[in-house]
């Protein structure tokens, strides 16, 4: 494959990845505020950089209630899956 079709095929699977995360189906972690059940795309593995990304740019000083869910993409009908599991340990 030259570098070029290389470089096509990496710019679709971002295109691809940045809309699943708007519509909130992308595989990966996700940190879920529990105030409001709004999620927030971490990254597709266990990134603690990520979350501090995240967590900065979200959380408040008074935001203690949060929990971090895993997204597991899309079932055959369509519709996200979730583990609905706190997979916050998983990250500390």
């Amino acid at each position: 494959m030259t570098s070029e079709s290389q470089k096509i095929l990496r710019e679709i699977k971002r295109r691809d990845d940045k809309e699943a995360e708007i519509a909130g189906t992308r595989r990966g972690y996700w940190l879920v505020k529990e105030s409001d059940k709004s999620r927030y795309y971490i990254h597709e593995r266990i990134n603690l950089v990520a979350l501090e990304r995240v967590a900065n740019n979200v959380l408040t000083d008074t935001d203690y209630d949060y929990w971090i869910d895993y997204c597991h993409g899309l079932d055959i009908t369509g519709r996200a899956t979730w583990s609905n599991v706190d997979q916050t340990n998983s990250f500390f």
